[in-house]
């Protein structure tokens, strides 16, 4: 009986340390990207993450995770479209990736950045520099935000979408 309750309580244990670790790998933040050339690098930026995992979408499952700030980087073989899924924890997420990301292919958002990511509180370089983006973003909670620096300096976007960002942002801001 003894021995059986202490089995109880390491497996309960276990268990407990294992929903700590991954609670927020139960979703996903899924993007779209599309590359239109063979062995065509994808690249973005995360800073001070913890358990943070990527899939790049080409049906391997997700990466290894990662601690510390990353650029993460992907070669994709043959050209189309892909959907990448990434969870964990990071304060910031940047496509732009002070330079080093590859902002140009990102096309869509698909998922609040919050049903696999948590722990963002800042957007700086969040869209910058992206081109083709046309994602609705209205619904996600940027309550914790305290940084939008550089958040809405995309030149190319359509104005539609360029105003749709604005509108999160001046919200955040309190200027409604």
């Amino acid at each position: 009986m003894k021995l059986t309750a202490i089995f109880l309580t390491l497996l309960l244990f276990s268990a407990n340390q294992y929903l700590v670790k991954y609670a927020a790998a139960s979703g996903s933040f899924t993007f779209k990207i599309e590359t239109e050339e063979n062995n065509r690098s994808f690249a973005f930026q995360v800073y001070e993450c913890e358990n943070f995992e990527v899939d790049w979408g080409e049906g391997s499952g997700y990466e290894e995770p990662a601690d510390g700030t990353k650029l993460f980087s992907y070669e994709y073989k043959s050209p189309g479209e892909y959907k990448i899924k990434v969870r964990g924890k990071t304060e910031r997420i940047s496509f732009y990736g002070e330079g080093k990301g590859t902002p140009g292919l990102l096309t869509d958002i698909l998922t609040p950045v919050t049903d696999g990511v948590e722990g963002i509180t800042s957007a700086k370089e969040m869209f910058r520099s992206i081109s083709s983006f046309d994602g609705y973003i209205g619904n996600w909670d940027v309550s914790n935000l305290k940084n939008f620096a550089t958040f809405l300096k995309p030149s190319k976007l359509p104005t539609e979408t360029y105003n749709k960002l604005r509108e999160v942002h001046l919200y955040k801001a309190g200027r409604n």
